[in-house]
């Protein structure tokens, strides 16, 4: 059985009331937002009111914005709408 990893939003993007710091310092509005434009990959729907984020999705999120690539989009196809090439920062994530 392959077991997965997942990451609640609050430790993706920090939780200032319970003093978690995030992986990707940005605010709610901001997280959301660059899931519909496709900067961000979209949730795992764990139930009716509860997702999660599959801790491969984000781990190759951080890697991509260390290697300064901002200007992902959404491929068609994809466990997690994102692919690994952003187009826009000169091939640093092609793979």
């Amino acid at each position: 059985m392959n077991v997965s990893k997942f990451y609640r939003l609050r430790e993706i993007i920090g939780d200032r009331k319970q003093g978690l710091h995030g992986i990707v310092p940005v605010s709610r509005a901001a997280w959301y937002a660059g899931i519909k434009e496709g900067r961000y990959p979209k949730p795992v729907k764990l139930s009716e009111k509860s997702a999660a984020w599959r801790a491969s999705d984000i781990e190759m999120l951080v890697e991509r914005l260390n290697k300064g690539c901002w200007n992902e989009q959404v491929e068609e196809q994809g466990r997690s709408g994102i692919k690994k090439s952003c187009g826009g920062c000169g091939g640093c994530c092609h793979e």
